[in-house]
């Protein structure tokens, strides 16, 4: 085993407060202290114990070679990743070919030497910064005036709804990437702040506050009532209906159906809880009512999954409190996609459970346009309806709130 170049000690001096840095920082376990480190007898440098990594990598065969008398070896070799190796490696040689710490740039081994000297894997620099193309200005307005069209004329909309009507649209810039996605989100940002887009035409259903409801006084909490009256559009239907949406921000987006149809919206934020699922359940305890639930979810594996707990979740629930349930899957399903020709994006495959997933595709609900997705919610739920049922009830109501309001204006009297 060849001895570590000379030329490469002072380097390698200067980088042992980089390497632990970088280990403390690596490590979750450690702190100011590095406690899984002693000193070595006979060695005089930095040993390790509890980290047993892959020492069979060309990397690290290299490392222990070249610097097996040096305490960077002990440590590096058994504490980081091939390319955390080559960035060590990488910025000893350049001190060394530089003379930066030696003072004397043409006394040291150039790279080309160490390299046939000790045979290590080839040390690639750090590639250089890849600058996006910034739009010109009228590529911006020409995306600021589609943005603004859009939004005035779907509203309410998610920002992400947007970017993908962008993307169909061809708008100059938006492609299907994530940076195309935050060029609109940024942009939608400065539009708004200077007032070409309306606060209330964007979606941003994941902040709420809570707050109890107060009255001036029994008069106005009695006309406040009355002029918010509702009547239960449901009461003789014969069944109950749920609207699950796996967004908060499409919730924005769906929720003047569901108000106007008086259908509980259900948000479960991916994959729902088993509380939530339970005390969904729950409520309908004691009705002889069966639950019809709807439910849209990305055409991802995530969401597939997410949509499959749900259900099984319910059915369990369902089962186990004597409630009748019947789950269906509302959207977004592969003939959708291809029936409304959607625009996907390539789907995730950093996981195990992502690689299985059998499409060569995904897609988000985002990319369904606004009054699509409306309409959809809007057609199930009017399954459960008779005809022209809505219109008459709103009828009804009206005259019985218009009756209330004149019962508090004449002091109580009929």
């Amino acid at each position: 085993m060849q001895s570590m170049p000379a030329v490469l000690q002072p380097a390698l001096t200067s980088a042992r407060a980089a390497v632990v840095c970088m280990w403390s920082k690596r490590d979750p376990r450690s702190g100011p202290k590095l406690p899984l480190v002693r000193q070595r007898k006979g060695v005089g440098g930095l040993g390790m114990t509890g980290h047993p990594d892959n020492k069979g990598s060309r990397a690290r065969s290299i490392i222990a070679d070249m610097f097996s008398d040096h305490p960077l070896g002990a440590v590096a070799v058994e504490m980081f990743d091939d390319n955390e190796l080559a960035t060590i490696l990488s910025q000893a040689q350049a001190k060394a070919q530089t003379g930066s710490s030696l003072g004397n740039p043409s006394s040291g081994p150039t790279g080309a030497e160490i390299e046939a000297n000790h045979h290590p894997t080839a040390v690639y620099p750090a590639s250089p910064i890849k600058r996006r193309r910034r739009g010109t200005s009228s590529e911006m307005e020409e995306r600021a005036r589609f943005l603004i069209a859009y939004a005035r004329e779907h509203q309410p909309v998610t920002v992400r709804g947007l970017y993908y009507q962008a993307e169909v649209a061809g708008v100059p810039g938006i492609d299907k990437t994530e940076n195309s996605y935050n060029k609109v989100q940024h942009q939608v940002l400065q539009l708004r702040r200077q007032g070409r887009i309306s606060y209330t035409w964007i979606s941003d259903a994941t902040r709420w506050q809570r707050r109890p409801r107060t009255f001036d006084n029994w008069e106005d909490a009695l006309e406040q009532t009355a002029r918010t009256y509702r009547r239960s559009l449901w009461q003789d239907a014969g069944v109950d209906v749920e609207i699950w949406i796996e967004k908060d921000a499409l919730a924005g987006v769906v929720d003047d159906v569901t108000w106007e149809y008086d259908v509980p919206l259900m948000v479960s934020r991916g994959y729902t809880s088993e509380t939530f699922a339970f005390n969904a359940i729950e409520a309908h305890v004691g009705s002889d009512r069966p639950l019809m639930v709807y439910a849209l979810y990305d055409f991802d594996r995530s969401g597939a999954d997410a949509a499959r707990s749900l259900d099984e979740k319910l059915t369990r629930f369902a089962g186990e409190r004597g409630v009748e349930v019947h789950f269906n899957l509302l959207g977004l399903t592969l003939e959708q996609i291809q029936e409304w020709d959607l625009p996907t994006r390539p789907h995730k495959r950093s996981t195990t459970a992502d690689q299985r997933w059998p499409h060569p595709y995904a897609c988000e609900l985002d990319a369904i346009p606004p009054d699509d997705l409306r309409a959809l919610v809007r057609a199930a739920v009017e399954r459960h309806l008779p005809a022209g049922e809505l219109a008459r009830l709103k009828n009804i109501e009206h005259l019985e709130r218009e009756t209330m309001l004149q019962f508090l204006g004449n002091g109580g009297v009929a």
